[in-house]
């Protein structure tokens, strides 16, 4: 990032996630706007190589905060390895599911997932 490579930065930051996720987005329509977002990735990348600094049930010992790991059906599987991870890591989560959605889902599908963990009034 401080040669101004927005591109490269993406890149190097997206190593080790299927090519065409980068080929995806560096071809279409919203590539602007993930070029003006490249300077943020490095504080992505620190957050990133903090959760590997050791492991997470170490890391996160003093959440005790009731946590929802919310997953989409359709999400790669490597998704699934990971929230299972941090379920397992955490003192009290568990997993919910999206139906449906992958990386990313819709609206109304996340505002449904997670009312089912709200409380209810009345």
């Amino acid at each position: 990032m401080a040669a101004g490579d927005r591109e490269g930065t993406l890149r190097l930051f997206m190593a080790g996630m299927p090519p065409e996720w980068f080929e995806a987005m560096r071809t279409g329509p919203q590539w602007p706007l993930f070029e003006r977002m490249a300077p943020t990735v490095e504080a992505d990348a620190e957050a990133l190589t903090w959760t590997q600094s050791a492991p997470r049930k170490q890391l996160w010992s003093a959440i005790t905060a009731p946590t929802v790991v919310l997953l989409g059906t359709s999400a790669v599987p490597f998704f699934a390895e990971a929230a299972d991870s941090i379920v397992e890591s955490l003192a009290s989560a568990e997993r919910a599911e999206v139906p449906g959605s992958g990386h990313g889902w819709q609206p109304a599908d996340l505002a449904a997932a997670l009312a089912r963990y709200l409380p209810q009034e009345g």
